[in-house]
């Protein structure tokens, strides 16, 4: 099954596994075309794509892609990046190996598991957070969202049997990520952790998991964390015509406070064919905001930069994780509330009225950085009071206000008018009574 969460049965010896996201692929593959080999100022070999998924042993070598990352164009990155790059914000990383790489500010975390790299996803989702931009014949070329910020990597995922290894998050056990997340609520103020990622979801309500997220929230850290990406043999069947019913609640995207993200999917692909949001990804009232994903570049633990298979929400979260650590370097006196609520409101749709698909909209993360937003003593939006007569009809109009100087104004207006009259009447006849006394 691709795409979608598996309930895996407990297996001889093992603990109860979860599955983490695969991606839809398909779409970039088919869009992107490999040009032929060169090489770029610095030796190395260029080609036009390289799947990140192909960059993962270490003995492989090492190129660059000269494709340019459409998500940072289409967030309008390099221009915010006149404003912030991330400096001094630091994002935990709860997914596969991080690999640290000289392309990657790894300064730190923690393995819940262990085993050789053999999956590249945790070492994307860090690259798209904060990979340092790539040199390509000279030019540089953007990777990751907060290139100035630092990542901790908390590995989840042991070494995964080869059946395993696909595009996306191999199996892991819900217990690590809740250890995983005590451990950034302990660590948090000493290592002025501000977002943790979780490009990840579980299909079921775990209590020991809500507790855990409540402690990195209260720790003042963000929680972001994918929603669901759409099955493809699911979308093959029902096509871009039918109507997609709402997914399963995924957790910790559906938990109070957590920003759940799913990947912006546009109209038509590269080659202006017809697209559907919902042939690639769920709709889920656990959608909080989108970012597109489509032709993102990272970093493979191998060191290449690559380009990551989309869309996918998995990228999508990441790429909501730099944008909130632009945020906190541009605002380091908000609050986590604050940011978040900064976020929604500057996203291209309506952040009180969301939608199942997109949420609060996509991010805009020049938005994000410069409009004012007005937020309440708790950092939450000040939106206004939706007036609803309780049917969903159309709603009725306010209450007339009592005028209690109204009584008042108009007994001050008839003596006004009285004693105007009695000054004309005085000026009218005046000459008249002069001459009724010369007569």
């Amino acid at each position: 099954m691709r795409g979608g969460l598996i309930a895996v049965e407990p297996r001889a010896g093992r603990r109860r596994r979860t599955a983490g996201l695969t991606l839809a692929a398909g779409l970039v593959a088919a869009t992107v075309v490999p040009g032929p080999a060169a090489a770029d100022s610095e030796g190395g070999p260029v080609e036009a794509t390289i799947p990140c998924s192909s960059a993962v042993d270490p003995g492989t070598d090492v190129a660059v892609t000269d494709q340019v990352s459409a998500p940072l164009e289409q967030m309008r990155i390099p221009e915010a990046h006149q404003i912030a790059t991330g400096e001094g914000a630091t994002v935990a990383i709860v997914d596969g190996p991080v690999v640290g790489l000289p392309q990657i500010p790894l300064v730190g975390g923690q393995n819940f598991e262990s085993g050789p790299v053999t999956v590249d996803h945790g070492t994307v989702v860090a690259g798209l957070v904060a990979g340092a931009d790539r040199q390509v014949g000279g030019e540089s070329l953007g990777v990751g969202v907060a290139p100035g910020a630092e990542v901790l990597g908390l590995r989840i995922v042991a070494d995964p049997e080869p059946a395993e290894v696909e595009s996306g998050l191999p199996e892991f056990d819900t217990e690590d990520v809740v250890a995983a997340l005590r451990w950034v609520a302990d660590e948090a103020r000493p290592r002025g952790i501000d977002v943790v990622n979780l490009s990840l979801n579980v299909s079921g309500d775990v209590p020991e998991l809500e507790a855990a997220v409540e402690a990195v929230q209260d720790a003042g850290v963000i929680v972001v964390a994918a929603t669901p990406n759409r099955d493809e043999e699911l979308a093959e069947e029902d096509g871009a015509t039918r109507s997609i019913p709402l997914a399963e609640p995924v957790y910790p995207a559906a938990y109070p406070g957590v920003v759940g993200v799913t990947s912006y999917v546009p109209k038509t692909d590269d080659n202006g064919e017809p697209l559907a949001p919902e042939q690639f990804i769920e709709a889920s009232r656990d959608v909080d905001v989108a970012a597109p994903t489509i032709g993102a570049v990272s970093y493979g633990p191998n060191g290449s930069s690559c380009v990551a298979p989309g869309p996918a929400t998995s990228w999508a979260t990441a790429y909501v994780s730099g944008v909130l650590a632009l945020m906190r370097q541009r605002f380091p006196d908000q609050s986590s509330q604050e940011l978040v609520s900064r976020l929604l409101d500057t996203a291209s749709g309506v952040a009180d009225q969301r939608s199942t698909i997109s949420g609060a909209g996509v991010v805009q993360p020049l938005e994000a950085l410069t409009r004012e937003v007005a937020t309440d003593r708790e950092g939450r939006l000040q939106v206004p009071e939706q007036v609803d007569d309780g049917e969903g009809g159309r709603a009725e109009p306010p209450p007339v206000r009592t005028d209690e100087l109204a009584e008042s104004r108009d007994d001050f207006r008839w003596w006004g008018l009285l004693a105007g009259a009695v000054l004309v009447g005085a000026v009218i006849l005046r000459p008249l009574l002069r001459r009724t006394r010369r007569s």
